[in-house]
């Protein structure tokens, strides 16, 4: 990183900026209009469908508290997941072709 680049200062800057307007939303909004002091009277709680069917939120869907039950049926896998096999080593390179004058030296000739 160059310090003397101003690219490097510019993404400083940037993100001083927006870690600034973060801190800044967020105090904006952290404002609590109840007093801790007088804690909320306790209620009988409510069965889990008698509270969703109550609250709703618009434009999110509805809660399907089916989908986090246990199946019922038997599941069974013959793949063991968490068991790590190697690989076999991969295999020896062939053997390097010979050409009948590479198989036998040249003899040399003496003057």
């Amino acid at each position: 990183m160059d310090w003397m680049n101003r690219k490097t200062w510019t993404a400083i800057a940037l993100i001083l900026l927006a870690a600034a307007a973060i801190y800044a939303f967020a105090f904006q909004r952290g404002g609590d209009p109840a007093p801790a002091a007088a804690p909320a009277p306790r209620r009988k709680p409510l069965q889990t469908s008698a509270r969703l069917a109550t609250t709703t939120t618009p434009r999110v869907g509805t809660l399907h508290l089916e989908w986090l039950d246990g199946q019922t049926g038997s599941y069974k896998s013959e793949r063991n997941l968490f068991s790590y096999k190697e690989p076999p080593p991969p295999p020896p390179p062939p053997p390097p072709k010979t050409t009948p004058s590479a198989a036998r030296p040249r003899p040399r000739r003496h003057p």
